[in-house]
């Protein structure tokens, strides 16, 4: 038929489907249904699509209604040592600005993230290199009722869900990590507030250089349990290991028979084991049952608690102190 198909202006503007091509020098519009709007083809070892923008304005803008769709996507099946999008600046400008932004704009759009990265292979999800000295990561939370990070390691065996290290040789003083209450009216605030359901230690900080922590190692368990109970504490040590300050204590207090403890200096040595030395506490009843300290092993320091005949549940808790080099 006679339909037109191509229009060019006296202006040079090129209107393929498009009778006013006034807006763009290439207006495209009206694409049949099934076909892409743009193909590009390139077997060359060259550049598909070159965009050299030098006014004060957008190289590209998308206007996209999609819905179920992706509004761009970027598929690199074969790269080996490339990415799948660079984005790069070598401006010297000191103004304010995101190099990459991504901004979600409908305070309703709840079940939106704004960032989210699946990485199926044992390599990074995320990986930061800061030279510049400023933050490496910098989070400001306005949220009220959740947390301002979380982080969910549910797979964890051997390793942490956070780890913190440096390796600065620099003396100056300051802290790895540090947390900090701002508020005086905030009387509510735990500043660390750790949980634990299993049998494991609460914390265990150590120290191998410095005249206030050379090799301190303290180590604190935490239990609710019935009295009626048998457990055991067991501890890594080393040969030379050879004294510790141990505290524990089990019970509840509607009477002197319903709690069990120990305060004491304990030693280790290698023809008889751990023996006490020193004992600033020790309680024990039929009900609560007891406390001893033993070494299974010469790598092991066990402290146990002995089972008691009431079926109460109380809690308690372990701390272990010494010097481990």
């Amino acid at each position: 038929s006679n339909t037109e198909k191509v229009r060019i202006t006296s202006a040079g503007n090129v209107g393929i489907g498009e009778t006013d091509a006034s807006a763009a020098k290439l207006s495209i519009n009206n694409v049949l249904s099934g076909d892409v709007g743009i193909k590009i083809t390139q077997d060359q070892a060259e550049i598909a699509l070159k965009i050299d923008q030098n006014g004060n304005n957008r190289a590209i803008y998308i206007d996209a209604e999609s819905t179920t769709n992706n509004s761009f996507e970027v598929r690199s099946d074969v790269l080996t040592t490339g990415s799948g999008a660079l984005f790069y600046s070598d401006s010297s400008d000191t103004g304010t600005r995101s190099v990459v932004e991504i901004h979600n704009d409908n305070g309703g759009s709840s079940g939106t993230n704004a960032l989210k990265v699946v990485q199926d292979a044992a390599g990074n999800g995320i990986y930061l290199d800061q030279v510049g000295n400023k933050y490496g990561f910098y989070l400001k939370h306005s949220g009220n009722t959740y947390a301002g990070m979380k982080i969910v390691a549910d797979s964890l065996t051997t390793k942490q869900a956070a780890h913190f290290y440096s390796n600065s040789s620099s003396s100056d003083v300051r802290n790895l990590v540090d947390i900090q209450n701002d508020h005086t009216n905030a009387n509510g605030t735990t500043l660390l507030n750790i949980g634990n359901d299993g049998t494991g230690p609460l914390a265990d900080v150590s120290g191998t250089a410095g005249w206030i922590h050379n090799g301190m190692i303290t180590r604190v368990f935490s239990f609710d349990m019935a009295l009626n109970t048998a457990i055991n504490f067991d501890i890594p040590m080393t040969n030379t290991v050879n004294v510790f300050e141990i505290t524990a204590i089990h019970g509840y207090y509607p009477g002197v028979d319903y709690y069990a403890s120990i305060v004491g200096f304990y030693a280790y040595r290698s023809d008889t084991g751990v023996v006490r030395i020193e004992n600033f506490n020790d309680h024990s009843s039929s009900n609560s049952g007891s406390w001893t300290v033993s070494n299974p092993n010469t790598t092991t320091l066990r402290i146990t608690k002995v089972a008691g005949a009431a079926s109460s549940a109380a809690r308690g808790f372990v701390e272990v102190k010494y010097r481990d080099v």
